[in-house]
């Protein structure tokens, strides 16, 4: 019966303060779902408080608003120091200017890298924009919301417009698999119709040669099993079939996707 009074009054003064401390692992065991909840959780306020399932679904623990190249994320509840693995959504007020740096509640500048590790370069992220940044251990990886950069065209190469490039210069006629391997070779491949026809429709401006007076091949098919269009003949809009294994040699140029 002492026991007894005295687990009673221990609980009634725990219940007194509005907690319960326990050095072992607390097993709810109600037959009804519902009997087995913790309910009444408020959202945490430090990192060492249980999280209820509102604050986790929603998100908000791992967002913060940050501006400039010194990126300062508050978060809550605060995050101790920022380990591996960590994913934090920033809503970016200003692009940079420059290489960024992130620090997290008050903890030293990390460097954020795009590419494994490669500074930021002015305009990666724009105003406004929302990015999200893993921490690898050593610096936090920018993975979404950069700026697309194009690449360069290659040498003998013009840029159609922001999407593409073409070759200035007609390859000699040959098969098409042969065409397909010189292309692939080069890191590029066999124009499509639809490219071929921009580079036509612009081969004046743009300084593209021999686009039209054979046929060339392109890399769409002809509608039928086996079969390829082959463009050119006469204009930018004349096209006829041609198939994948015909032994007949054709022109051709290739293009580079930017």
């Amino acid at each position: 019966m002492r026991e007894l009074l005295l687990l009673f009054a221990t609980c009634a003064v725990a219940m007194l303060h509005g907690q319960v401390r326990s050095d072992r692992a607390i097993v709810l065991e109600g037959a009804d779902p519902a009997d087995r909840a913790v309910r009444g959780l408020k959202d945490p306020v430090t990192a060492d408080e249980a999280m209820n399932a509102g604050a986790i679904q929603g998100g908000g623990y791992l967002y913060a608003e940050v501006s400039g190249d010194g990126w300062q994320a508050v978060l809550q509840p605060a995050v101790p120091s920022p380990v591996a693995g960590l994913r934090i959504l920033l809503h970016v007020a200003n692009g940079n200017t420059g290489p960024v740096t992130l620090s997290v509640n008050g903890s030293a500048p990390i460097p954020v890298l795009k590419n494994g590790d490669q500074p930021l370069s002015p305009g990666d992220v724009q105003s406004g924009a929302t990015a999200s940044v893993v921490f690898d251990g050593t610096a936090f990886q920018l993975i979404d919301a950069r700026r697309i950069e194009r690449k360069p065209c290659p040498d003998g190469t013009v840029a159609v417009n922001a999407m593409y490039c073409i070759e200035t210069a007609q390859h000699d006629s040959i098969d098409f698999p042969e065409a397909v391997n010189v292309c692939g070779a080069l890191g590029m491949r066999i124009c499509s119709w639809a490219q071929f026809y921009l580079a036509c429709y612009n081969a004046g401006s743009l300084g593209i040669t021999d686009l039209t007076g054979d046929w060339e091949w392109t890399d769409d098919t002809g509608n039928s099993p086996g079969q390829l269009r082959v463009v050119g003949q006469s204009s930018c809009t004349q096209a006829s079939v041609g198939t994948g294994w015909d032994v007949q040699a054709r022109y051709f140029h290739c293009c580079f996707r930017r």
